[in-house]
This record gives C-alpha cells, structure tokens and sequence, in this order.
C-alpha cells in the first residue's frame, strides 16, 4: 500500500471509530441518570448543584460520552487491529490479542477495584474535613470530574504489571534486577499511589499500593516465564538452522 493508500485507511478506520462513538453516547445518554446515581454511590448519594444553566445538561453529557467510550472501545479497538493488521507477522498477531484483552481486564479491575474500595473512603475522609464549620456545595461537574479522574487514574496504575511484562520482553530490564530491587519498586509504587489519589489519605495510598504490589510480584514472575520460553525459542530455532 502507498502513503496515500495508508492515510485513506486510518481517515477511514478513524470516522467508524468515531461513529461508534456516537452511537455508543447516544445509547448512553437515555441511562445518563442511571449511570450518575451510580457514581454518587460511593460519596454516599450526596445532593450535586448547578451553578449555570448549562452544567445539568453538560454534567449528563460527560456521562453519556464516558459511558459511551466504554460501551464502544472493543469496536474501536477492533478498528485499531484491522489498521494494523496487515503490517504484523503472524507470531506478533498472536501477541496482540492476549496483551490487548490482558491491558483491557488490568484496566477494568482497576476501575472496579477504585470505585469499591477508594473511592467510598475517600469521598468521606474529604467531605468529614468540612466538619461543623463548612457546608459543602459540590457542582456537578466538579464531582464527575473528580470521578472520572479518580477511576481512569486507578485503571492506569493497574497497567503497570502489563509495562513490566513488556520491558521484560522487549530486554530492556531483566527479571532478575527487577526482583533485586524490589525496594526501589516499592518506593515508586507509593509515589505513585500517592499522586493518583486526590485526597492525599496515607489510608487510600496504601488500599490502592497493596494490590499494585501484588500485581508488580505477579509481573516478575510472569517475566521469568516469558522470557525462559523466548529464549528456549531462540535455541530452538537455533538448533534448526542447518
């Protein structure tokens, strides 16, 4: 394929992205309630307020775009896979697959995981510092902002392991130095849990550092076997060259 040929291809698999999209949001929008009751949970059922006519409307909106962007990301991702299939070998095909189902269920427990175990304590711990003194008045779009921050955030952190597998692969680190300084994992992990939650409680850091730390364990391990069969690999194909 030409230049040409491949810019075709991408403006073509971005506008099916894009329809999906919309499709998506527009199905999303007639549960936009449903979906917001669903992130109040975790604060408690709290009342939002609006302080200009266009932020009940906008607040539905981001709900409707972010459920929407949920709903369609396997179509956009199937899109994303017909763009670059025909420039993947076989072997790189079958590699595609499982790392993009494995980055998507990392991403998926992450959410989960904040949205039940993070995100009920820390909108508490916030909302008690008002004590007797201040009445919080949350808008509704600084709430969701501060939701969907929160939980793309802690999807994110999830990927790590994913990032460890591949830099294993790739030979950019060794599982062996990876677990000699598991110190220095340790301390990275607390910076980041750190930084991704919003209220700065050392409770939160350290709900959301625990499971991080198990996921980077079950990452070291799961270097050492991947690596062990690439190489066996290696000495296979080794041993059949004439």
């Amino acid at each position: 394929m030409t230049w040409i040929e491949h810019l075709e291809e991408l403006r073509q698999r971005l506008l099916w992205s894009l329809a999906g999209l919309v499709v998506a949001t527009a199905i999303s929008w007639t549960f936009s309630d449903w979906f917001l009751r669903v992130l109040l949970q975790p604060a408690g059922g709290i009342q939002l307020h609006a302080i200009s006519m266009l932020e009940p409307f906008l607040a539905r909106f981001r709900v409707a775009v972010t459920g929407g962007l949920v709903l369609s990301m396997p179509w956009i991702v199937y899109q994303i896979f017909r763009f670059v299939d025909p420039a993947l070998e076989p072997h790189e095909r079958r590699v595609l697959v499982p790392v993009s189902l494995a980055a998507g269920v990392l991403f998926a427990g992450g959410v989960t995981f904040g949205y039940f175990f993070l995100l009920p304590p820390s909108a508490r711990w916030l909302l008690a510092q008002a004590g007797d003194v201040i009445r919080p008045q949350i808008t509704a779009l600084n709430y969701l902002s501060f939701v969907t921050w929160f939980l793309v955030a802690t999807g994110l952190g999830f990927e790590t392991p994913l990032l460890v597998v591949a830099a294993c692969a790739l030979g950019i680190v060794t599982p062996q130095r990876l677990q000699r300084e598991w110190r220095t994992a340790l301390l990275v992990i607390l910076v980041v849990s750190a930084a991704v939650t919003p209220d700065w409680s050392p409770v939160t850091m350290f709900l959301l550092a625990i499971p991080m730390i198990v996921l980077y364990e079950g990452a070291v391990l799961t270097s050492f076997l991947v690596v062990r069969r690439k190489r066996q690999k290696a000495q296979d194909a080794a041993l059949e060259v004439p």
